[in-house]
């Protein structure tokens, strides 16, 4: 029987910042050695990438260099994917700014085309994170989201991927919404993945078919998590930003947990090489043909 020390980890959610950051190498290199064999790489936010928002040239400068991080990873030796998409904090602070629906609207449909091509391409394996954001926000500011993510589900249906839905933290209402809307835009919402989700989600989720990933981070969750059975990943959602050292955890500190709980018995084993076969599911990639044996 496989052992906790040699079932790898795998990280559903976190970003790369290339800019003030360790990067995607790094980040990949220490992951690799702490028995991370995947990890998803995410769209940040423009400015935090020193770009501007609302601008098309640089929303698609910021999808390449999710890419890149994907690249570099693999580079490294471990499995990667890349999620592509415009945050709903960026359609908030547009709004923000003083541009007009229509406008923001427009910004959003780029956004989706521009995340289109690279699917079709086989450069992202996703849109994301879209969705709305999870403080409160004015209903225009909610709208407008929706509309997006319409728009995403839609394109998700056409050229594939799977959506990284950004909301508030998502629960069982959330599950019901989404189902929802994907089902009225034509898509499995089996391909819906919802960041951030509480372990409340699961049961829910494993009825309706969105995939919950689940904070490593957040105290008792994991272990909440594993009482409701399988259906769901496992995320850091690590911000690589060195101004916020420690707002939530790295994806070696999500090894070192997922490993503690494993030896411990708190996570079961079975349980748990269930739980890794969602991400083969999700992209087609099997974190246990990656590494074994590290520690």
């Amino acid at each position: 029987m496989v052992g906790p020390e040699e079932l790898p980890t795998a990280d559903n959610h976190a970003h790369a910042n290339p800019v003030t950051g360790l990067g995607a190498r790094e980040i990949a290199r220490r992951f690799r050695e702490s028995g991370g064999s995947l990890i998803v790489f995410v769209s940040l936010p423009s400015w935090q990438l020193g770009l501007a928002p609302g601008s098309r040239e640089d929303l698609e400068r910021s999808y390449l260099m999710t890419v890149q991080a994907a690249k570099e990873a693999m580079e490294e030796g471990i499995m990667s994917a890349a999620i592509v998409g415009l945050h709903p904090a960026e359609v908030h602070e547009l709004l923000r700014a003083g541009r007009g629906p229509d406008e923001v609207l427009e910004f959003g449909r780029f956004s989706v085309e521009a995340a289109s091509r690279l699917v079709r391409e086989g450069l992202a394996a996703g849109y994301g994170e879209y969705g709305r954001p999870h403080w409160d926000a004015d209903p225009l500011t909610v709208e407008i989201c929706d509309r997006i993510m319409m728009m995403v589900l839609e394109a998700a249906k056409d050229y594939g991927g799977v959506v990284h839905v950004h909301s508030e933290r998502a629960g069982p209402d959330t599950v019901s919404r989404m189902s929802s809307m994907a089902s009225a835009a034509g898509l499995s919402p089996s391909r819906i993945v919802l960041h951030h989700a509480l372990p409340s989600s699961i049961a829910t989720a494993a009825a309706a078919g969105p995939m919950p990933s689940i904070p490593a981070g957040r105290k008792g969750e994991l272990e909440e998590a594993a009482a409701q059975g399988p259906h769901f990943v496992v995320e850091s959602d690590f911000m690589d930003d060195p101004r916020r050292p420690g707002a939530v955890i790295t994806p070696w500190g999500l090894s070192r947990r997922i490993r503690r709980l494993l030896r411990s018995g708190r996570l079961d084993l079975k349980l748990y090489e269930e739980v890794l076969e969602n991400y083969k599911k999700l992209y087609g990639m099997d974190p246990r043909e990656g590494l074994r044996g590290t520690s």
